[in-house]
């Protein structure tokens, strides 16, 4: 639901734009002169404005920012990064006031100390990625013509030729920042969560603006991310069917009398939302509506968790050290402690050492199986033998090992599990398994995994 809501905004972009406090700034070349004595006046190279500010972004691509943000302020842009400024301007409808509405120019002037006198029009292509505006003035206030010749740099900076003003966009809580301080704040970070008990997603922002996700069961996927807004980053996928957003075509719905539309695509980002501080550390990612029993919306909530690589590489770094360590070490190895028992693996385990313990398959009378099923059932709860690698002679049997005695009875020899899941042997035909022996919960299991287990039929 989220992510559809979310299409639609990107879909529908617009802009909106403000002027610069009446007036026509001077916008002759400003030049730096220094007197030393003993030297002469030194001129500052003058930049064209063509050169100095390029339409680097199409204007109708500017992300209006997120309907989340509290009225509008952390989409305002200000001249010059005055926040004090009377003037500002949104871009498209932002505010949670019906002021703008659909694709709008919307430019805010503050009258009597509130934010009171608005303009609503269009931003038309001025061409070379330029954005005007015809003449206007304000809806109360009319003592002043505004017009505007826009090119924007990135998507927190634009730059007015009329005026020679530059445009900020700008938050109430930490300033104007530009489009580096944002991209520093998601480098190398790491977005994840968990799907379900047995699958897991991982999202690392790469340094260079790609990203790879990753999720249990399916293959990467790769693209781009961009800060697009103050608390708006669309990840950009190399495959759209990756993004998982699916877009019909309306032309095709009214086909056949509109009975069905054949014509399905994809669109190639997911737009995810988040919350900054004022020292550019990211605190929440993929915000999403919360709703009381009254479906009142009360606040958002992050969907996942946050770290960074350096991180990520650091517990890889010391889980290596310690699968070196344990290997190095032998058996007894020490017994996984996790929340979930796929999660165990036999990373440090090396099950082609000779085995402490071999519980063999061979045939008893009643009295001596007896005796020796006792003896395996203790053996394979004991503390002595916890991590301790095992030699299993039998047959499996629907997650069980079994072996024979002299009657043709069986006694069933404590469980094994594959660590980490995967196949299982095929049941009722003699093999041999080598696992380690290990505690999960109050249960007892020989974890082992399909590369030490030989058939012998």
């Amino acid at each position: 639901m989220k992510k559809a809501r979310l299409l639609a905004l990107a879909l529908g972009v617009g802009l909106s734009l403000a002027a610069c406090e009446g007036k026509e700034p001077d916008t002759k070349p400003e030049t730096n002169v220094e007197e030393e004595e003993g030297e002469a006046e030194v001129e500052e190279e003058v930049v064209d404005p063509v050169v100095k500010y390029p339409a680097n972004i199409d204007p109708s691509m500017i992300h209006p920012g997120s309907l989340n943000s509290d009225e509008d302020t952390s989409d305002r842009w200000y001249p010059n990064g005055d926040t004090s400024s009377e003037l500002t301007f949104t871009l498209t409808q932002t505010s949670k006031r019906d002021d703008c509405v659909g694709l709008a120019f919307c430019q805010y002037k503050v009258l009597d100390g509130k934010d009171d006198d608005l303009i609503d029009m269009p931003l038309r292509d001025g061409g070379n990625g330029h954005a005007i505006t015809g003449e206007f003035t304000f809806m109360k206030d009319k003592s002043v013509t505004y017009d505007y010749d826009f090119t924007f740099q990135d998507n927190f900076t634009c730059y007015d030729f009329k005026t020679g003003t530059v445009w900020k966009r700008c938050h109430p809580d930490f300033g104007c920042k530009d489009q580096q301080w944002y991209n520093d704040a998601f480098a190398g970070l790491v977005a994840y969560r968990d799907l379900s008990s047995t699958k897991y997603q991982q999202i690392v922002m790469n340094e260079d603006g790609t990203f790879v996700e990753s999720v249990t069961g399916m293959d990467d996927m790769t693209g781009r991310w961009e800060v697009q807004a103050a608390n708006v980053l669309m990840l950009i996928y190399d495959n759209a069917e990756d993004a998982g957003i699916q877009v019909v075509d309306a032309g095709s719905l009214l086909e056949d009398g509109g009975e069905s539309g054949s014509e399905t695509t994809y669109s190639n980002s997911w737009q995810q939302e988040f919350t900054i501080t004022a020292d550019g550390k990211v605190t929440e990612f993929g915000l999403f509506p919360v709703y009381d029993d009254d479906m009142n919306l009360t606040g958002y909530k992050p969907a996942f968790e946050l770290t960074t690589k350096a991180n990520l590489e650091a517990l890889q770094k010391e889980k290596e050290e310690a699968i070196a360590a344990s290997l190095a070490a032998g058996s007894p190895y020490p017994n996984p402690e996790v929340d979930n028992i796929m999660d165990i693996t036999l990373d440090g385990v090396n099950l082609d050492q000779d085995p402490d313990y071999v519980i063999e398959n061979i045939e008893w009378d009643d009295k001596e199986a007896d005796n020796y099923r006792d003896k395996v059932s203790k053996l394979l709860k004991s503390e002595d033998a916890k991590g301790c690698v095992f030699e299993l002679h039998g047959q499996f049997v629907s997650g069980s090992f079994k072996f024979f005695t002299a009657d043709g009875a069986h006694s069933m020899m404590g469980m094994t599990w594959i660590a980490g899941g995967g196949d299982k042997p095929e049941n009722d035909r003699d093999l041999i398994l080598k696992g380690v022996l290990w505690q999960y919960g109050t249960n007892w299991y020989v974890f082992y995994d399909m590369d030490h287990v030989t058939y012998v039929d």
